[in-house]
């Protein structure tokens, strides 16, 4: 308080180009120094950023290891990399932006924990194959399916997260669901095609395909890297638009 006291008399006869040059610079200073102090705060849980900043990376690495396989016939599981949530912390944005303005994003989006009859009404699939999903899913938390948004008609993945799903359950339900949207961007499929579209869906069953023979992989080498990272994912903290489903042998509702 003092030294503002002096500082402040001290320029009361200085030229009111030069008060304000100096405002700005010392704001500028105090702000660039309070956003560094925020980024040395390390979190070892994933919300939506810090997820969509290591699946980007992650989805780039397996995409090319799949491309060293089919041209050596080799595994090649070495050569992965995480950032740990020190290096996440320094990397995150502390700007509140749009969704598409953050370059991380799923070029297609995430609805997760929609309502079963937001599912039912704008999945891609029929009745019939919904309800052969559930029944040969039983064990899974959560059902996934290509949709779309019912006013727009763009394109979207949808998650309905099952009643009992833990944080981890919903970290691979996000998981599986930005792996189903990076290998339908990988096929040609934009967010905004042409509905309905033969070539669509072919796109659509070929993406879902190719997805449902590589999550098991593909999600357990993620888990294991995260978690040697350092990162806990049953601390998520992923966006929900709120809905939990019960499936019984009788009926299906939701919660």
């Amino acid at each position: 308080m003092i030294i503002s006291a002096i500082f402040a008399r001290s320029i009361m006869d200085a030229p009111q180009a030069a008060v304000w040059s100096l405002y700005f610079f010392l704001t500028y200073i105090h702000v660039y120094a309070n956003i560094q102090c925020m980024k040395l705060v390390v979190f070892d849980n994933v919300n939506k950023i810090r997820m969509d900043m290591l699946l980007s990376s992650f989805f780039q690495q397996w995409d090319s290891r799949e491309m060293k396989k089919k041209e050596q016939d080799s595994n090649c599981i070495a050569g992965y990399f995480i950032d740990s949530p020190e290096i996440v912390s320094r990397k995150e944005s502390l700007l509140f932006l749009p969704e598409s303005c953050r370059p991380f994003c799923p070029s297609i989006p995430v609805r997760i924990g929609v309502s079963f009859n937001t599912f039912v009404r704008c999945s891609s699939k029929s009745l019939h194959s919904i309800n052969v999903m559930l029944n040969e899913g039983t064990d899974e938390a959560y059902i996934v399916s290509p949709g779309f948004r019912r006013r727009t008609r763009a394109l979207c993945v949808l998650v309905a997260v099952k009643d009992g799903a833990n944080e981890k359950e919903i970290s691979q339900a996000y998981f599986h669901a930005s792996l189903m949207s990076h290998i339908m961007a990988r096929h040609g499929v934009k967010r905004r095609g042409k509905i309905p579209s033969d070539d669509l869906v072919a796109k659509l069953e070929v993406a879902e395909e190719e997805t449902s023979q590589t999550i098991e992989e593909c999600w357990g080498t993620f888990e294991q890297l995260t978690s040697a990272a350092g990162w806990d994912l049953s601390k998520a903290g992923l966006p929900s638009e709120g809905y939990k489903i019960q499936i019984s042998s009788t009926e299906k509702k939701t919660s």
